[in-house]
């Protein structure tokens, strides 16, 4: 579920200029059934307010699970992009990219907007936090390779801003959101948002919902009759775990959380066999920035010689990852690890004379389990039977007698 402005979307009025409210539409479409109304006014206004330049056009650009952005041409030509957020979690998702941004412009030669004004208080002209950033040079989407250099973090490291800690409401809640002086802390932070989530959950503090993987960036405001059904079972769910609490009440509260609490004990105990938070260290247990969700979306390049990357963009939730996790194929390889891109990008990291592609190339085959493992933490909830699940371990389970099963609901 896609939080929302309670305010309708009005339609464009006859006074309006033509090109505008053709542009309206285009955005109150894109918007769907989650609108994210924008005054095109008040953003004029605060347009010239912050960037003391009069505005001769805005062009809406796009309306994403998480962002609304807008070009806004000034009178001198000049033209930057806005990027208004959608209500996940208050300020330090903002605050959390411009820092991002500041770090990867002013530490490395990876090319990426510059950011000249953001507000991460909500409470404003416009009612949404925004970050107002350099439009990316005319270029196209790339299917070149970039080449990342080896990071060293340097400045402090905040709150983890990743979807489970902060989707379906969870990023106005309470959470130990790091940061962690070990992986193995962020581990049990995890393990313990979880069983946390199923108590308030029983207790109904919280809403129930079906558990989520994070939503691709850059994706529209559901609108579709796919999505329609979706919305159906996130009901159906709901009204199930009402009546299951009702009608079971404290026994059925007690089984969930210790369900929960063993499901997480059963995968932290798999991490430790694994060799997580063993004495022995290696240059793959050191930190660096993950770039999680790399698209050809997000990279630009110059329409004269696509060899030149000119921009990536959409660096939002990325986060501080020990190297082994960071060492995964892009997202536009990830779907199909084996496929012959996927192999193809291997052959060109290895032709690298550069010790941090050879690092990256030993990461992403040694720890390929360790990464699969992980993926029981990147839900924004839990349900019985996930865990085993994800780590391959259901047969195992149901031949030791184990009730992992709950096939009310499928997990998307």
């Amino acid at each position: 579920m896609i939080p929302h402005h309670s305010h309708v979307q009005t339609p464009p009025s006859e006074e309006e200029d033509p090109i505008e409210a053709l542009d309206r539409v285009k955005e109150i479409l894109a918007d769907g059934d989650h609108p994210f109304p924008v005054d095109r006014k008040t953003l004029r206004d605060v347009m010239r307010a912050k960037m003391g330049q009069e505005v001769v056009r805005i062009k809406f650009l796009s309306s994403g699970t998480f962002h609304k952005a807008f070009l806004v041409l000034f009178k001198d030509g000049e033209e930057v992009v806005m990027r208004m957020a959608r209500r996940f979690m208050p300020r330090i998702k903002t605050e959390s990219e411009v820092a991002t941004l500041d770090y990867i412009r002013t530490k490395t030669t990876v090319p990426v907007p510059e950011v000249y004004y953001y507000e991460s208080n909500q409470y404003n002209e416009l009612g949404a936090e925004y970050i107002i950033m350099s439009k990316v040079r005319r270029s196209a989407p790339s299917p070149t390779f970039p080449t990342l250099a080896h990071i060293i973090p340097t400045f402090s490291v905040g709150p983890i801003v990743s979807w489970p800690f902060f989707g379906e409401g969870r990023g106005l809640q309470q959470l130990d959101r790091g940061p962690w002086s070990s992986f193995e802390a962020y581990l049990v932070a995890c393990c313990e948002r979880e069983i946390d989530a199923v108590r308030k959950e029983s207790e109904g503090r919280v809403t129930s919902h079906r558990p989520h993987r994070p939503p691709e960036a850059g994706t529209s405001a559901p609108s579709s009759s796919d999505e329609e059904d979706e919305d159906d079972g996130e009901i159906y769910y709901r009204d199930y775990r009402t009546m299951q609490r009702s009608s079971l009440l404290v026994s059925y509260a007690y089984q969930r959380v210790e369900t929960v609490r063993a499901e997480m004990d059963q995968f932290k105990k798999y991490m430790r066999n694994l060799g997580v938070g063993s004495m022995k260290r290696d240059e793959l247990d050191a930190f660096s920035l993950d770039l999680h969700d790399l698209s050809l979306a997000n990279i630009f390049v110059d329409e004269h010689d696509p060899s030149e990357i000119t921009c990536i963009i959409d660096w939002e939730s990325t986060c501080i990852r020990p190297l082994w996790q960071c060492a995964h194929l892009p997202a536009f390889l990830a779907t199909n690890p084996n496929d012959s891109e996927a192999e193809m990008f291997r052959e060109e990291m290895a032709k690298l004379d550069d010790p941090a592609a050879r690092l990256w190339l030993r990461a992403e085959k040694e720890r390929a389990t360790w990464r699969r493992a992980h993926k029981v933490l990147e839900w924004d909830g839990w349900e019985e039977g996930l865990v085993l699940k994800e780590l391959g371990l259901e047969d195992e389970a149901t031949s030791n007698g184990l009730n992992t099963s709950l096939n009310v609901m499928k997990l998307l």
